[in-house]
């Protein structure tokens, strides 16, 4: 993929990156952010996710040094502690907007 020297519109990008993705002879690499991303979303979006890659048949790969990173990361249960720290925060942020509209509330 040309990387082109003038800003591009997000438009013109994604039209542009949509022509390779169709391309036979365009391989994807996924690494091991997008595969802990991909733990992390609900069960319909990552089915999704796998249906459309699995339409691109062997052009989908995950390098073993991501593979190798995620299991460590796996083992290590990072992404149970960074769920369980969102967690949290987004049970804090609810309690502190309950307190703030329970006035208002009748």
């Amino acid at each position: 993929m040309h990387i082109p020297i003038q800003p591009e519109s997000a438009d013109d990008f994604i039209e542009r990156v949509s022509a390779l993705i169709q391309d036979d002879r365009t391989h994807l690499y996924f690494d091991t952010s997008f595969l802990m991303w991909l733990t992390t979303i609900g069960p319909i979006s990552r089915r999704q996710f796998l249906t459309w890659a699995g339409a691109l048949g062997d052009r989908t790969h995950v390098p073993l040094w991501a593979m190798h990173e995620y299991y460590r990361h796996h083992r290590k249960q990072t992404l149970k502690r960074r769920l369980a720290k969102s967690s949290r925060k987004l049970s804090t942020a609810a309690k502190a907007f309950v307190s703030d509209i329970e006035p208002y509330a009748d």
